[in-house]
């Protein structure tokens, strides 16, 4: 998950689906941009809400179990 300060600009994305097949990065390549980063397998779940009548989204990274291990929530 990368979000470059100073901007509105956050790009979520996830890699494989099996950590067999991940790759492409270095784990330890971690970027100043980076807030989560994780070359694993597993999905992105994403998930829009009201919270106490305020739009509420929700992004998961998800690892191949479906267990969390990154969220972020946006609210307006």
């Amino acid at each position: 998950m990368t979000h470059f300060k100073g901007t509105n600009l956050w790009e979520f994305s996830c890699g494989a689906g099996a950590d067999k097949h991940a790759g492409g990065w270095s784990q330890e390549d971690v970027r100043p941009e980076h807030r989560f980063l994780s070359v694993k397998g597993g999905f992105l779940y994403g998930k829009v809400s009201h919270k106490n009548g305020m739009p509420t989204l929700t992004f998961q990274h998800r690892d191949v179990d479906g267990n969390v291990v990154h969220k972020e929530i946006f609210q307006r």
